[in-house]
């Protein structure tokens, strides 16, 4: 296979050029569906959020939520600007939260911050005043906290940006430049930050994809968490890169959710780990006929029995 010499966010904006009235995202849970054209336009009204409050190419932002659209719009939005996402486990203990920060340096951090849930705006809010270089709190949906900012305004600040200075920034990104920092588990010691490129895991998406027979007309069931590069690389942007269609049952893993999902959507490949694959093969509304459409996927994390 030739290398590909692009960024991830000239890849995007082709595929959604060329299959812009096709399933791109979907979240069953919260009954949200776009579109190619209307997932690029959330993507670049993200990446103009992102320039009117202050984050630059080169910047890095941690993104600390559970599976929701707005963590696939922030991470695309984080590489077309030429920024790295950092990604970290929605169950982190505070003193990984801090960690990871503070080593990466991150001066942003996304936060799903439900409303009825001010645990994660109250953590993030205590790290924005126990590290340095975190300058930025955005949550991912409405906030009174004045140390942090509303996902509604961030999308509303990105109106004072033009779309000719997103196109000139976003041209500027190279394939060599760094996309993200993902953390180990830190099992033997602390997490250990690895940098990874936009052409290394574009071709690295392009190889896996293509191994598995992954083309356009694939729907994908994604409920592997995405601060995982499983969830996030291997399965979402993988997927987008070829132009397939991401089905996100659930924000937190549900059988019951993701067993009604497959059919609904006739899903064409499934991803997990063992565990989670067995949890699904034993629940009690587990029907073998609901799975006809799937074909492909990946099992990894562990030994499969």
């Amino acid at each position: 296979m030739m290398i590909i010499q692009k960024t991830i966010g000239q890849m995007i904006a082709d595929i959604a050029k060329t299959l812009s009235t096709r399933d791109a995202l979907v979240h069953t849970e919260l009954g949200i569906r776009y579109d190619y054209d209307q997932l690029s336009d959330q993507i670049d009204r993200t990446a103009r959020g992102f320039l009117n409050h202050g984050i630059q190419p080169g910047d890095k932002v941690a993104l600390w939520s559970y599976n929701v659209p707005e963590w696939i719009f922030s991470m695309m939005a984080l590489a077309k600007i030429g920024a790295m996402t950092v990604p970290i486990d929605p169950a982190a203990s505070k003193d990984t939260l801090h960690y990871i920060l503070g080593q990466s340096d991150s001066c942003g951090l996304i936060i799903a911050g439900e409303n009825d849930d001010k645990e994660d705006v109250n953590a993030a809010i205590a790290a924005k005043k126990a590290i340095p270089s975190l300058e930025h709190i955005f949550v991912m949906h409405d906030s009174s906290e004045t140390d942090a900012i509303s996902w509604s305004e961030l999308i509303a600040g990105g109106n004072a940006i033009e779309q000719d200075r997103l196109v000139n920034i976003a041209a500027a990104v190279t394939p060599e430049d760094p996309v993200a920092i993902m953390y180990t588990s830190g099992t033997t010691g602390r997490p250990k930050g690895v940098v990874l490129d936009h052409l290394g895991v574009i071709n690295k998406s392009m190889v896996v994809t293509d191994r598995q027979g992954i083309s356009a007309e694939d729907i994908l069931c994604l409920f592997f968490p995405l601060f995982h590069m499983f969830g996030n690389t291997c399965i979402a942007l993988a997927g987008l890169l070829r132009g397939a269609a991401l089905v996100m049952p659930c924000r937190r893993f549900d059988p019951t959710k993701i067993l009604a999902t497959i059919p609904a959507e006739k899903c064409t490949a499934i991803y997990g780990s063992p565990s989670m694959l067995i949890a699904l093969l034993d629940h009690p509304q587990f029907r073998k006929s609901d799975w006809g459409s799937l074909a492909k996927g990946i099992i990894g994390g562990a030994p499969c029995p």
